[in-house]
């Protein structure tokens, strides 16, 4: 048994599903005789006009018109968007459609006598045109498309509909996991989840096997996107995608549901003072979401989540044991203080690791200038001609650089950089910064790369961040997040999981990683060989 009835459904698909017409008196017009209406032709749409609205009547707002020929035309142009298999399941469907009525439009007493008796006889074959032809089997890629051309709230208006559908899926001997799949996949299109809702989500997970609405298995990421080099003014940056592009620039997740999620990180280097430290440096961190990223949210809300996000990459990135070394330009007066702004594009869940791989790929890239330190001295005077201005500096005569007047200080206290802005020298210990992976916890189960709908399902959530270098692994820290209790045995046991899948993580973005930096280095010596030619 499905749960309660959650919305009001009601299936326009490919012309298939309708909203009521009001009743009307009406004298059917003798049935045509042209060929097309006993056979419709595959892949047509003109049965509709032809054939049922010529015979009906029922006007621009009827079902032959505004919703038989509307959506089959519609999907007919768009067949671009599907996949060879997605496009034959598309003319079969619209061919059996037609066939279902071709009763109404040719026979002398026709099972529907009047148009909302004709919106009812074709509403009730559309679950089986769309079972038989093998929609449950085609996948979330096809069902995305399906709801990029016609919107949900317009595709689904009855929860009745929508029920039989899954319960011809059923009796049509199908895999009991299509129907329940196709059902999960609808439902966290909705804006929000209510109780049962994620009660069903939850239980999907908790299923044997278990389900996702992507068809990934537990452990398994939607594709991840990495390109370095992306702002041009910044000494690094990156941009990461946790899901597949979309059309139009945006991204969409694996498999299509709703959007991935896309992070953008630059570094700036600045000078900065660091009074009468030794040595120097520091990293600040700052988070920013795009109020297109989480449309749902009110700007108090939206700041809360900037905020939080901020602190938790700034109390890792910022740590004195990741400072690199070779921040240093003057010792004890002046470092390179490492502005780190990270923006959220798109939030299609599990952005904590998305921004930290965005956040090591751009530490990565990042170039230090090289530096030379200038030392200042007072100009020795000629007593004799008793100059009172800037003369000759002592450091000039033995060819120096010569500078200010300065009391007499001998310490270097400026410098000159010796590179281009954007040239220089790697961060070092870069092989230091940890990447994170969230564990998103339910009962005594976990999976990985949650979904937004996901996401809002589970209890708590895990962030354990990890570093390997030179192949050790260390844990840099980790943060429980939710209302769920864990125990510690629990706690030390996701530990010990979150090490093998963030090795993973790491292998797989190092070598990323270093593909761009090859890339970069092709794509920069050819550039300059054509200025040379």
């Amino acid at each position: 048994m499905f749960v309660r009835q959650l919305f009001s459904f009601f299936p326009v698909m490919l012309g298939l599903f309708t909203v009521g017409v009001l009743a009307q008196e009406l004298v059917l017009v003798p049935p045509s005789t042209h060929p097309t209406c006993a056979n419709p032709p595959m892949d047509q749409c003109a049965f509709y006009a032809n054939c049922l609205e010529s015979r009906y009547q029922c006007g621009p707002d009827g079902y032959p018109i505004s919703y038989g020929q509307h959506y089959c035309q519609k999907f007919s142009d768009n067949r671009g968007m599907f996949d060879a298999q997605g496009q034959q399941w598309m003319i079969n469907t619209m061919h059996c459609l037609q066939l279902a009525l071709v009763g109404d439009a040719i026979d002398a007493t026709p099972p529907a006598s009047d148009c909302r008796a004709l919106r009812d006889h074709a509403f009730a074959s559309h679950a089986g045109c769309y079972i038989s032809n093998g929609f449950c089997t085609l996948g979330v890629q096809v069902w995305t498309t399906v709801l990029e051309i016609v919107d949900i709230k317009t595709l689904f208006s009855s929860w009745g509909a929508f029920k039989s559908m899954i319960q011809t899926a059923g009796d049509a001997g199908h895999p009991a996991g299509h129907g329940r799949h196709m059902y999960l996949y609808i439902v966290v299109e909705m804006t929000s989840l209510s109780k049962a809702e994620k009660s069903y989500i939850r239980s999907s997970l908790l299923s044997d096997p278990p389900l996702r609405l992507d068809g990934r298995s537990l452990e398994d990421y939607r594709p991840i996107a990495l390109e370095t080099g992306v702002v041009p003014l910044a000494n690094g940056s990156a941009k990461v995608c946790i899901g597949r592009p979309g059309r139009g620039g945006y991204v969409q997740e694996a498999g299509g549901v709703g959007g991935g999620t896309e992070v953008v990180v630059g570094v700036k280097l600045e000078v900065a003072g660091v009074g009468d430290e030794e040595g120097g440096g520091k990293v600040a961190c700052t988070v920013s979401c795009s109020p297109a990223a989480c449309p749902s949210l009110s700007s108090n809300a939206l700041d809360d989540l900037q905020s939080d996000l901020t602190i938790l990459l700034e109390s890792v990135l910022s740590h004195p044991s990741l400072r690199p070394n070779n921040l240093v330009i003057v010792p004890g007066k002046k470092a390179w203080a490492v502005k780190l702004d990270a923006v959220v594009f798109a939030d299609g869940g599990n952005v904590v690791d998305c921004l930290m791989l965005a956040c090591r790929a751009a530490l990565w890239d990042t170039k230090v200038p090289r530096t030379k330190s200038v030392e200042y001295r007072a100009p020795r005077r000629h007593a004799a001609q008793g100059d009172v201005g800037m003369d000759v500096d002592v450091d000039e005569e033995a060819g120096k650089l010569g500078g200010l007047e300065t009391k007499g200080e001998s310490s270097a206290t400026d410098f000159e950089l010796t590179d281009y802005w954007d040239e220089g020298e790697v961060l070092s210990g870069r092989e230091s910064w940890p990447v994170c992976v969230t564990l998103n916890v339910l009962s005594n189960m976990h999976f990985l790369d949650a979904k937004l709908q996901e996401e809002a399902s589970v209890p708590l959530r895990m962030y354990v961040m990890y570093a390997f270098p030179r192949g050790k692994p260390i844990l840099q820290t980790f943060r429980l997040v939710g209302p769920e209790v864990s125990t510690i045995d629990q706690i030390r046991g996701l530990i010990k999981r979150a090490e093998a899948y963030a090795r993973n993580t790491w292998t797989g973005l190092e070598a990323k990683l270093k593909d761009e930096e090859a890339r970069r280095g092709v794509k920069a010596r050819e550039k300059f060989y054509s200025r040379l030619g």
